[in-house]
């Protein structure tokens, strides 16, 4: 997956759609509120570091991470004197630890393949009293993966069925209605007893067009997520951890 997002070169333009996110999802609001009373910043999976075209007055004190050289040299020339260093695979990130008031991450923590090393390293680098903010989807607990192949090809449903396919089709229907669901509950089950943090090996992004999310790996479920970081961060009563929601934004201060 490093080598997918550093090598991929339409990537970083093809998600770009949700910078204008930072002007109104409720989510991105709370980002810019936290920044804004916080010292130094962290975003880990920074992209563009669209965050900067909003807050400028948070410039001095950001730092982004990300894995393409060449987008982070842009991000530097355009936002100096932000800085930003790129992740390497050995999970580590390169900055020293207990350095960053607040740490954040949007529609990251679902790309990776060790989230649990992932969370380590966010309260790693996270000053105690620290604050960190993680916003991603919930797949695992609304029973969905969107990175997960149904029936035999990318197609829609309502393409397979235009261009006759129809067991291919059918085949689709009890995927997303039954078969993904059903392994979804049960890899739920799991979690809940002990934290599982199950990864699709085969995203669709490697074999059909990309799309968002085709590239997903992590199968987000907050109870996990919220166990494994224990007694370490205190979680806030603001996150939102129901099954029913479409997305997790999960809040927490280091202890």
């Amino acid at each position: 997956m490093a080598a997918f997002y550093n090598d991929h070169e339409k990537y970083y333009q093809e998600i770009s759609f949700g910078e204008t996110a930072w002007t109104y999802d409720q989510a991105y609001l709370r980002i810019r509120e936290q920044v804004r009373i916080s010292g130094s910043v962290l975003e880990v999976g920074c992209g563009r570091a669209s965050i900067l075209q909003y807050e400028r007055e948070l410039v001095p004190r950001y730092t982004g991470l990300d894995f393409s050289p060449e987008l982070l040299a842009e991000n530097a020339a355009r936002h100096s004197p932000a800085q930003f260093f790129a992740l390497n695979q050995n999970g580590r990130f390169p900055v020293p630890s207990e350095t960053y008031d607040l740490v954040f991450s949007v529609y990251v923590l679902e790309h990776t393949v060790f989230p649990a090393q992932f969370l380590d390293e966010c309260l790693r680098v996270l000053k105690p009293t620290g604050k960190l903010i993680i916003y991603c989807p919930n797949f695992l607990g609304r029973g969905w993966v969107t990175s997960q192949r149904v029936g035999f090809s990318g197609l829609s449903v309502r393409q397979k069925l235009k261009g006759w396919k129809w067991i291919d089709a059918f085949v689709s229907t009890w995927d997303r209605a039954v078969r993904i669901p059903t392994a979804c509950l049960q890899a739920r089950k799991q979690a809940e007893r002990r934290p599982q943090f199950l990864i699709n090996l085969a995203p669709t992004c490697f074999v059909d067009p990309f799309l968002p999310d085709r590239d997903a790996t992590y199968l987000t479920y907050a109870p996990e997520i919220v166990a494994h970081v224990g007694s370490r961060a205190t979680l806030h009563p603001e996150s939102r951890i129901r099954n029913s929601d479409l997305k997790y934004y999960l809040a927490f201060t280091k202890v």
